[in-house]
This record gives C-alpha cells, structure tokens and sequence, in this order.
C-alpha cells in the first residue's frame, strides 16, 4: 500500500501435463545440457537412437528433471524413445549441433 515496486527475477516456467514428457531445447548445441521434464516419474526408460538405430544412451527417469549430457554424441539427428515395463510410451526426436 506505499507504492514501493519490488522486483524479482525472472525464473523460466515449464508446464508438462500428465503422462507427458518435455526435452528441452532442441535443437540442443553438442556439449551442451539436454534436459528432460516429466510429471511423476515411474520407472521410465528413456533411450537415444543415432540414424542407424544404434543405442546411444540409456537413462532411468528417476526424477521430474533429468539432465543428459551431450558431450558422448556427435552433430546429427537422434531419435528418442521412452518406454515403461518394455512398451514405447512417447517419442520424438532430437538434433545436436
């Protein structure tokens, strides 16, 4: 009720709905933080395919924000698959620069 203006930092937001899954940014420059948002994790498996379908990286989704490494993969496009009890559940691709 004085009229002071306070300010606070600007913090960036992300909403996931349930049962999603945001990966973010992507593209994502190599060496650099990929970061994966989910709601509640649940024993989820998340895999990163090269081109040739080669397995690249295996993580448990053990916490509502995963950071993977980039640092292990080359420049190209990479699709990611995350699976639970074995079953494809989401997908999307990923591009490294």
């Amino acid at each position: 009720n004085s009229g002071q203006i306070i300010y606070s930092q600007i913090l960036s937001v992300f909403y996931v709905e349930q049962g999603k899954y945001l990966l973010l940014p992507v593209p994502v420059q190599r060496n650099s933080d990929l970061n994966l948002y989910t709601t509640i994790p649940n024993g989820e498996i998340i895999s990163i395919a090269d081109v040739m379908g080669r397995i690249v990286l295996i993580k448990e989704i053990s916490f509502t924000h995963e950071i993977l490494k980039t640092s292990l993969l080359q420049t190209g496009e990479y699709f990611y698959h995350i699976s639970k009890n074995g079953l494809k559940i989401y997908s999307g691709k990923i591009i490294i620069l």
